[in-house]
């Protein structure tokens, strides 16, 4: 999306007091950036972030990476790093998300501007801090929720950063009963190695809660398709990821104690020949679960992995007088990505993100791959190819290529916006929209799956809040 890293040149470096501000109104009116310390307590908004880009992905945490003045009054909370957090809020200080300092890089550019580069990623990775000495089921079944509060709640022993508490995990994984034994691993590899046998979405919230859903996102009816939304599409096959046979080792300390199951996949060896390869589930103890795990992850890998990247356009965070809220670009969002040129025409989901946060409507992002599985639909995720006299051109799509044209352009073309509110005035239409779960084999659900709920309270928001008015607001307009 062609974010720039050394935004900083001599002219603005060297005039902070009369460039910021106009840029402040270009790049910050959409995002605020707080430092906090290891317990959320405010050490310092940061009114000068540079280029900034969050990238998001199903089942691991986020991050975010974005330029600093070096000199400036506030940049010696981000030099002293972890334990220090990143605070991102929408431009209403509505929270949004919490990141744990990961890297700090100082660096002196080539027209000789200091700049801090700061990278945090999100509040699980914490977990990965946090050291198993020793935890074993004893042969005993457990449920899944069980373990997972004794590793909470018996294993973070930090002392500075604010332990990650037991908040919610769906019951259809909670009441699953597992056998583990782990010695001198992170709490997060624990939580991983169950995930392998359940399934299902981990997360931190921004508020150090813990959750694990068996379903993620939602289905609206929306499509991201050529001369609509799509910049760009590239789509990769990947013939080596094929593997007709796999080999399943399990828990033991040599090859003749260690479980062993082997998988062959007789309609893709037929196709491919034999392809063999390894797959560890080291603390796996229980036969009949290497076996379930094994032929699932066998499954996946029965033919070219094919990749979807997309640089597209998110008009939800465009300002005017239609509302697009239901293009919104979300993780786990159930989509229809279509480009008939170029053959394409699936129904898919969005397994990860990455955004510039100064420009929020340019995103990149990547969809499950629908022939051989993905994070998102550990069983494969659905196909699908438009009905006949589906994915017609729309008066939606009309607008939406206005606006593009209108992104495109340096200064405002009053004509143009006079011609987006022209279509509106003369065209009346309803959109109809239903946001419903899917569970992970891409199935709509009316309900969403119970939650084992042990903390009672509001939830964090987790989501960018919509924009309710169109005035280009600055930091300090967000917080007065």
């Amino acid at each position: 999306m062609g974010y720039n890293r050394h935004l900083y040149n001599n002219a603005l470096y060297n005039t902070w007091a009369a460039a910021v501000d106009a840029f402040a109104e270009q790049g910050r009116r959409f995002y605020v950036l707080e430092v906090a310390g290891a317990t959320g307590t405010l050490l310092a908004r940061l009114p000068l972030w540079g280029s900034a880009v969050l990238r998001e992905r199903v089942n691991t945490f986020p991050e975010i990476e974005f330029t600093y003045p070096y000199d400036d009054e506030f940049a010696s909370h981000l030099t002293t790093g972890f334990p220090n957090l990143i605070v991102l809020r929408d431009r209403d200080g509505e929270l949004l998300e919490r990141f744990a300092i990961s890297k700090v890089i100082k660096e002196r550019t080539p027209d000789n501007a200091k700049i801090l580069t700061v990278c945090a990623s999100g509040l699980l990775s914490i977990l990965g801090k946090e050291n198993v000495d020793s935890y074993d089921t004893a042969g005993t079944p457990t449920p899944v929720k069980e373990i997972v509060r004794d590793l909470l709640n018996d294993h973070q022993n930090n002392g500075v950063i604010r332990q990650v508490r037991y908040g919610s995990i769906s019951s259809a994984i909670g009441n699953l009963d597992r056998e583990f034994k782990w010695e001198n691993q992170s709490i997060l590899a624990c939580l991983r190695d169950i995930q392998k046998t359940v399934g299902g979405y981990l997360a931190v919230d921004a508020n150090w809660r813990f959750t694990w859903k068996s379903t993620l996102g939602s289905s609206k009816g929306q499509e991201i398709r050529a001369s609509k939304n799509i910049k760009s599409l590239r789509v990769s096959t990947d013939y080596d990821a094929i593997v007709t046979q796999l080999i399943g080792k399990g828990y033991g300390a040599t090859d003749t104690t260690r479980l062993l199951n082997t998988q062959t996949n007789a309609a893709a060896e037929a196709t491919y020949g034999r392809i063999t390869r390894p797959y560890s589930a080291n603390t796996v103890r229980v036969q009949d679960t290497l076996d379930d795990i094994t032929a699932a992850h066998l499954d996946k890998l029965d033919g070219p992995s094919i990749g979807y990247g997309v640089e597209s356009i998110d008009l939800s965070e465009a300002d005017g007088p239609l509302d697009y809220s239901d293009d919104a670009i979300e993780l786990g969002g159930r989509v229809r990505l279509i480009d008939t040129d170029m053959d394409v025409n699936i129904s898919t989901c969005i397994i990860s993100t990455t955004r510039d946060l100064g420009n929020p409507m340019d995103v990149q992002l990547n969809v499950s791959d629908t022939n051989a599985g993905s994070d998102l639909y550990p069983d494969g995720a659905p196909t699908g190819t438009l009905g006949a006299g589906e994915g017609e051109r729309t008066f939606l799509d009309d607008i939406a290529d206005l606006i593009r044209k209108m992104l495109e352009q340096t200064t405002q073309d009053t004509g143009l916006i006079d011609a987006v509110d022209q279509a509106a005035a003369n065209d009346e239409f309803t959109d109809v929209i239903t946001t419903q779960n899917i569970d992970s084999s891409g199935a709509v659900l009316s309900d969403a799956v119970p939650e084992d709920t042990a903390t009672a309270g509001a939830a964090g928001t987790g989501t960018k809040a919509a924009h309710e008015d169109h005035e280009h607001k600055g930091i300090w307009q967000a917080f007065p």
